[in-house]
């Protein structure tokens, strides 16, 4: 787990904060860029969000929800046999699959 829920709180309603009255997506997705930076090790991006409310939109999509009404969707993409990730924020519910337009 790379962050909390009560973390992402704290960010968002503290005036002091980088992150005041930013949504928990936003921060969740920006803290996850900061955390993979400094990880050594192979993460899976989606056992990183399972703590939060998940749900499989399809095979390489998924949703995640915060307190705030906020979502981060993301998306497996598979390029030349390499695995990588989009993140996509957004504060209300979206159409998905517009989300990752090409």
């Amino acid at each position: 787990m790379f962050i909390t829920e009560a973390q992402l709180s704290l960010y968002k309603y503290q005036a002091n904060s980088r992150y005041f009255k930013e949504s928990m997506s936003y921060i969740a997705k920006s803290e996850f860029f900061e955390f993979a930076k400094l990880s050594k090790e192979y993460l899976n991006v989606v056992d990183c969000f399972a703590h939060f409310w998940t749900r499989r939109l399809d095979s390489n999509s998924w949703e995640v929800s915060f307190s705030d009404g906020s979502i981060l969707l993301i998306r497996l993409v598979k390029e030349n046999d390499e695995e990588g990730y989009y993140l996509h924020c957004s504060s209300d519910r979206i159409n998905w699959s517009s989300a990752f337009s090409d």
